[in-house]
C-alpha cells in the first residue's frame, strides 16, 4: 500500500520538476512511512511512498521491467499476482522480486492497457511507457483506491491525494460550483468532480492515457445492464456466494506483516471473519469500537459474540463520542473531499489503535450494496407486488384506506410512492441521501449564486446513472446508483483516507469484483424479499453465524449530532453562526437560522442538513481560506 504521484510536462524539452515531485511525495508520508522512490525520464517524473506489505526488502518503488522501458508506481494489492507472475515467466519475463508492483510492469509490457482486465485487486497505478512516451493510469473496478488528476499550466499531474496535487507546479484551485450543488444533496462529491475546481477523480473502473499533450479517459469495466442470470435458485446462489466469499478472503489473508479484522458484530464482517477462520486464520486479532455512551451505535455485544464463535482475539477500542466534535476539523483535513458522514472519526480511531499490533485490516464494507442490505431496498420488492394489484382496486380500496391515517403512521407516504417509477421515488424531494432538495438549495443560495446554480440538477445526474442499467429492475437501479455514488465516493473514500492516515491497509473481501458481478446477476429474490434483506449471504453462512447476528436488524452508525445542534451553545452550533464563516459568501444566513430553529423546536430532524453545512464550512476554512 502506497501513495503515488507524478508529473508529465507537455513540452518534451522541459524536464519534470524534481523539487516539486519531492514535495508531492513528501505530503503523503502517512500512506507510505516505509520508504520513498522516484523515476525520471525527461518530461515525466513519478514518485512513490511505500507501506511495505509483500516482499518487504525487495519491493521498493517505482519498479521497472528488465530493460527499463516500463516504470510503474502502484497503490494497492493485486491478489492474483502469483498466478500472473507464473504466466509471464512462461512468456520469458524475468523477475527480480516477489512484489506485485513488478508484475504490473511486465503485464503492461505484455498486454498494454488491456492488462487491467486481468487484475483481481484494489489498485491505482501509473505506468510510464518510455518507448511510446505515454503515461497510462488506471483505477480499480469499484474505486477502493483513490486517484486524482489535473491539467496544470504546463502539463498533467496525478496523485493518490489532493494535497499532493496542490504541490504540483502550475496548479491553481478554487471552488467547483457544480460539485458544490451536488454535495449539498448527496453529502459527498460525485465523481469525476471534486470540490476543487480543476481537480478530478479518475472514476472507478476507468483508465487514462496522456500522450502528445492529449488526455484520454476510458471506461474498462461496469456492471452489465442486461437481465440477471436465468434459472439460478436460492440454494445454488447461496453456494456460489459462499465459494466466492471464502476464496476472496483467502486471497486477502496473504501478507508478510501482521493482519487483523475490523469487527462490527454485523452480518457482513462476521461472514468475513467466518471465512477467515475456515481458511485457517486462527486466533485472528479483531478490533471493535466500544462507545462510552449507551445506545444503538454500541455493537460490542454482537462483536464479542462473533469473535468467540470463530476463535478470534477480541480487542475493544474505546471511543467517546464527544471526541468526534473536538477532532472534526482534522477529520475534514484528512478526508480532503468533504464527506458529511459521522463515521469518519470512529474508523480513524480504530485504525490508530489496531496499528499498534497489525498493519493490514480486513473489513466487511460493501455488503449492503452487493447483497441489498439497506431497508429502503424493500420498497422495490413491495412495489413489484403492488404493481400486480389492478389500478382501479388500488385507487378505490388501498389508497383511500391509507389516506385517512395520521401522518406519523408508518406506510402512509409509502403507499403514495410504491407504484411510481423508482427514478421518482428514490430521487424524490426527500432524497434518499438525506441532504438538501433542489428547492431547499435554491432558497439557500445568495441571489448572485442562485442564477449560476440553476443549471445544475442532482436528481438529473442520478437519473442519468440509472439509465446505464435501464433494462434492470427497480432494486437493481437502486443498488447500481448506490454502488456508483454512495459506496465509491463516500464509504470507500472514508475507509481509504482514515486507514491510510493511520498507515493501515484496509482490505475489503466483499468487493472482490468476481463476487460483485455474481451477486449482481442473481435474481432480486435471492437478495431482498418481503421480509428479509441480504438473504443470499445469510443462507450462505447460516450454519455457522450465530442466529442473533443473522436476525438482528441493520444498524447504521449513529452519533448524537442531532442533540449537539439543539444546543445553541455547542461548538458545532457556534461554528455555523460565526460571522466569519466562509459560508456567508455563498448562502443566506436566514435559511440557516431557520433550520436551527426548526431543529431545536423538534419540528423535524435537520441534523443532516446542518452537519452538511458544517462540514463544508470546515473544508473551506482548511483548503480555500487558509
Amino acid at each position: 500500500m502506497c501513495g503515488i504521484c507524478g508529473i508529465v510536462e507537455f513540452d518534451p524539452a522541459r524536464p519534470a520538476d524534481a523539487v516539486a515531485l519531492k514535495a508531492m511525495t513528501d505530503s503523503m508520508i502517512l500512506r507510505g512511512p516505509d520508504g520513498e522512490g522516484f523515476f525520471f525520464d525527461g518530461p515525466a517524473g513519478i514518485g512513490a511512498r511505500r507501506l511495505a506489505i509483500i516482499d518487504i526488502p525487495g519491493g521498493a518503488q517505482p519498479m521497472q521491467n528488465e530493460d527499463g522501458s516500463v516504470a510503474v508506481a502502484f497503490n494497492g494489492e493485486i491478489y492474483n499476482h502469483a498466478e500472473l507472475r507464473e504466466e509471464l515467466k512462461k512468456k520469458g519475463h524475468v523477475f527480480r522480486s516477489r512484489c506485485d508492483t513488478e508484475v504490473l510492469a511486465h503485464l503492461y509490457e505484455q498486454h498494454g492497457p488491456d492488462m487491467v482486465g486481468l487484475l483481481n485487486g484494489m489498485f491505482a497505478f501509473a505506468v510510464w511507457d518510455q518507448k511510446e512516451r505515454t503515461l497510462f493510469v488506471a483505477r480499480d473496478r469499484l474505486g477502493i483506491k483513490p486517484l486524482y488528476f489535473c491539467r496544470t499550466g504546463r502539463g498533467f499531474a496525478f496523485a493518490s491525494e489532493i494535497k499532493s496535487l496542490l504541490q504540483a507546479p502550475g496548479v491553481e484551485v478554487g471552488l467547483d460550483h457544480e460539485a458544490l450543488h451536488h454535495f449539498l444533496t448527496l453529502r459527498f462529491t460525485p465523481g469525476p468532480r471534486t470540490l476543487f475546481s480543476g481537480i478530478r477523480k479518475l472514476a472507478a473502473g476507468h483508465s487514462l492515457t496522456v500522450k502528445d499533450g492529449r488526455v484520454t479517459v476510458r471506461r474498462y469495466w461496469d456492471l452489465p445492464g442486461g437481465p440477471p442470470e436465468p434459472g439460478i435458485g436460492a440454494a445454488r446462489a447461496a453456494e456460489r456466494v459462499r465459494e466466492l466469499v471464502e476464496d476472496s478472503v483467502r486471497l486477502r489473508l496473504i501478507a508478510d506483516v501482521p493482519l487483523g479484522m475490523m469487527l462490527s458484530g454485523g452480518l457482513d464482517s462476521t461472514a468475513v471473519l467466518c471465512a477467515a477462520a475456515n481458511a485457517g486464520a486462527s486466533s485472528l486479532s479483531s478490533f471493535t469500537l466500544e462507545y462510552e455512551e449507551p445506545g444503538e451505535h454500541n455493537e460490542a455485544e454482537y462483536a464479542r459474540m462473533a469473535a468467540e464463535a470463530f476463535g478470534a482475539r477480541y480487542h475493544p477500542v474505546p471511543v467517546g463520542l464527544s471526541d468526534f466534535a473536538d477532532g472534526l476539523s482534522a477529520i475534514v483535513r484528512l478526508l480532503e473531499e468533504p464527506v458529511a458522514d459521522m463515521s469518519s472519526y470512529p474508523i480513524l480511531r480504530l485504525c490508530e489503535q489496531c496499528r499498534k499490533t497489525v498493519t493490514v485490516l480486513l473489513c466487511g464494507m460493501g455488503g449492503d450494496e452487493v447483497f441489498g442490505g439497506y431497508g429502503v431496498y424493500r420498497e422495490a420488492v413491495y412495489g413489484r407486488w403492488a404493481g400486480m394489484v389492478p389500478g382501479p382496486v388500488w385507487d378505490r380500496l388501498v389508497a383511500p384506506a391509507f389516506a385517512g391515517l395520521p401522518a406519523r403512521v408508518p406506510g402512509k407516504n409509502f403507499v403514495k410512492r410504491v407504484r411510481r417509477p423508482v427514478e421518482e421515488t428514490y430521487l424524490g424531494a426527500n432524497f434518499v441521501y438525506g441532504g438538501f432538495s433542489e428547492e431547499e438549495k435554491s432558497g439557500l443560495y445568495r441571489e448572485e449564486l442562485r442564477e449560476r446554480q440553476e443549471r445544475f440538477d442532482t436528481r438529473a445526474l442520478c437519473r442519468r446513472l440509472m439509465e446505464n442499467v435501464q433494462g434492470r429492475s427497480a432494486l437493481s437501479k437502486m443498488i447500481y446508483l448506490d454502488t456508483k455514488l454512495w459506496l465509491c465516493d463516500s464509504h470507500l473514500i472514508m475507509g481509504d483516507k482514515m486507514s491510510m492516515a493511520a498507515s493501515v491497509e484496509m482490505r475489503i473481501p466483499l468487493l472482490d469484483h468476481r463476487l460483485v458481478e455474481a451477486a449482481w446477476q442473481m435474481p432480486d429474490a435471492c437478495k431482498v424479499t418481503l421480509s428479509d434483506s441480504k438473504a443470499v449471504l445469510k443462507k450462505a453462512f447460516k450454519r455457522e453465524i450465530p442466529e442473533p447476528i443473522r436476525r438482528r436488524p441493520k444498524r447504521g452508525f449513529s452519533v448524537p449530532v442531532d442533540l449537539w445542534f439543539k444546543d445553541p451553545d455547542s461548538r458545532l452550533s457556534q461554528m455555523l453562526r460565526d460571522p466569519g464563516s466562509p459560508l456567508r459568501g455563498l448562502f443566506r444566513q436566514e435559511p440557516v437560522d431557520r433550520l436551527f430553529d426548526l431543529h431545536r423546536r423538534g419540528a423535524g430532524d435537520y441534523s443532516a442538513h446542518l452537519f452538511t453545512l458544517l462540514t463544508l464550512d470546515l473544508w473551506m476554512r482548511n483548503f480555500l481560506h487558509t
